[in-house]
């Protein structure tokens, strides 16, 4: 995701959803995606990005041993399961996050079935700081959400971002010196 390269090069509209752009840990990866899609999008293309909007409260939470219970359903074949989360690790300064998911399977007599713990490690970026790797990548951040309903951007919920490749004509001349110094 971070460095790809297809065939076209002439995409109208490029997204990155379900929030799968927090799974870049560096903002050298982070900017590394930008650019390659700068370059398959067509001038005037538009992108389409989607994360979490950073939440001061949840960020302040410190690591716990103790998972909670997120979310709970149904298997067709009768089973319950539970998907626990913890947050295991938070480096405030590389702006990562280190969960483990535990899904636990009860079958139908309640005895649990099977156990799984999945790490999972996320980045999370701040709108402003979206906006500079955009632009450092060409790219025009020209509108921002806080859901699909395009609510405007408050800081909660999503942060849905658009973008737009520039013409050829509507390019600073900063971007200009900056692309060809990468």
């Amino acid at each position: 995701m971070a460095k790809f390269e297809l065939p076209r090069k002439d995409f109208a509209l490029g997204f990155v959803a379900l929030r799968s752009f927090m799974h870049l840990l560096t903002p050298e990866d982070q900017l590394a995606c930008l650019q390659a899609v700068y370059e398959h999008l067509q001038p005037g293309g538009t992108f389409v990005l989607n994360i979490i909007a950073p939440n001061l409260d949840r960020l302040a939470q410190k690591p716990d041993d103790a998972y909670v219970v997120r979310q709970e359903f149904d298997l067709p074949n009768g089973h319950h399961v539970l998907r626990k989360e913890r947050l295991v690790r938070h480096d405030v300064v590389q702006q990562v996050r280190q969960f483990e998911f535990k899904f636990e399977e009860f079958d139908t007599a309640g005895a649990l079935a099977r156990e799984r713990v999945v790490p999972l490690y996320t980045r999370y970026t701040f709108r402003h700081e979206l906006q500079l790797l955009f632009e450092r990548a060409g790219l025009k951040m020209v509108e921002v959400y806080r859901d699909y309903s395009k609510n405007p951007y408050d800081g909660t919920g999503e942060l849905i971002a658009v973008a737009r490749r520039p013409h050829h004509g509507d390019m600073n001349r900063k971007h200009k010196i900056d692309r060809s110094a990468q």
